[in-house]
């Protein structure tokens, strides 16, 4: 294989590996949005609990 082969398959490489880092964060934070939606986070600017369930992420 010449060099310029090798050099686009290490780019493809790289540009798979970060098209799928990049939707694993989205998808994370999706879920973190949606958890705040449904109470179970603060939302933005909440600066206190105010129900005991907000204290702890369920697992």
């Amino acid at each position: 294989m010449t060099n310029w082969q090798s050099d686009l398959d290490a780019l493809i490489a790289e540009t798979k590996a970060f098209v799928e880092k990049a939707g694993a964060k989205r998808r994370l934070a999706d879920e973190y949005d949606a958890a705040q939606d449904r109470g179970e986070l603060r939302s933005n600017g909440e600066r206190t609990f105010s129900s005991p369930e907000k204290v702890s992420v369920p697992s």
